[in-house]
């Protein structure tokens, strides 16, 4: 982790229509830090990623990415979302999913720098074997894998994940953890969860989001704050946390 700011959000709120999704959040992460986004569903988490991705644009507030707004330049960001999939009936090679994300819009042809920032993507997630096998044949570990490979196809310096572990059992969202954790050693990573065994193994620090953001304390309360994550519902946890009490 460094001292640099590598994303800064500043008085960003963001509303569907009329319904007010996000107000007044403010926050910043540094260079290679982990975060953690938690909080109630439909309080927001993954509308302020989405935002960080350059997918949605503010009502108010900007998002910046190395000094610049998001709605001035695509962000260099890798985005996964919770349902990034790929069609089992489309017949593609793990190769072919990751070069999609070489900065291209869909498949195509590519070129040779093309082909060594999808392979350098692919060691990097641990799957260069399986480069010629068919997507299909993966198991669901082998998958989200591979999408976050894609993500990291363009040369992103911030790796953006909703609920990286959905659906994998225990020993696959185990393995991502590790994973995830390697790659925390030389990007950024922002993600949503509701596995709080994300909270107490791996992140740097922890922001809930429920229409406005508070940061948990966690390095000060420690164990302690984990285990209350791990055993009580979350809403429970809403409930006795000072910080978030304005905003139920």
């Amino acid at each position: 982790m460094t001292d640099k700011n590598i994303i800064e959000v500043k008085e960003l709120s963001f509303a569907y229509g009329s319904e007010s999704v996000l107000s007044h959040i403010n926050c910043e992460i540094k260079e290679n830090e982990l975060v953690s986004i938690v909080g109630p569903n439909g309080g927001g988490k993954t509308t302020l990623i989405r935002l960080m991705a350059g997918l949605l644009y503010p009502v108010k507030g900007k998002v910046f990415i190395e000094g610049v707004s998001t709605t001035e330049r695509q962000p260099v960001a890798g985005y996964v979302s919770q349902n990034s999939m790929i069609d089992d009936k489309f017949p593609v090679t793990v190769n072919d999913v990751v070069l999609s994300g070489t900065m291209r819009s869909g498949f195509g042809f590519y070129g040779k720098e093309d082909r060594k920032k999808a392979a350098i993507a692919l060691e990097s997630v641990g799957m260069s074997s399986f480069a010629k096998k068919k997507h299909s044949d993966l198991s669901g570990g082998q998958r989200k894998r591979v999408i976050i490979a894609r993500a990291l196809a363009g040369g992103a310096k911030i790796l953006l994940l909703d609920e990286p572990t959905a659906n994998l059992d225990a020993s696959s969202s185990s393995d991502l953890i590790e994973l995830i954790k390697d790659l925390n050693k030389t990007i950024t990573v922002v993600l949503v969860t509701h596995d709080y065994g994300f909270v107490s193994d791996i992140t740097d620090r922890v922001f809930c989001i429920n229409n406005h953001l508070h940061e948990h304390p966690l390095k000060e309360a420690g164990e302690r704050f984990a285990m209350n994550l791990k055993q009580v519902d979350h809403t429970v946890v809403l409930n006795k946390c000072k910080g978030c009490e304005g905003n139920q």
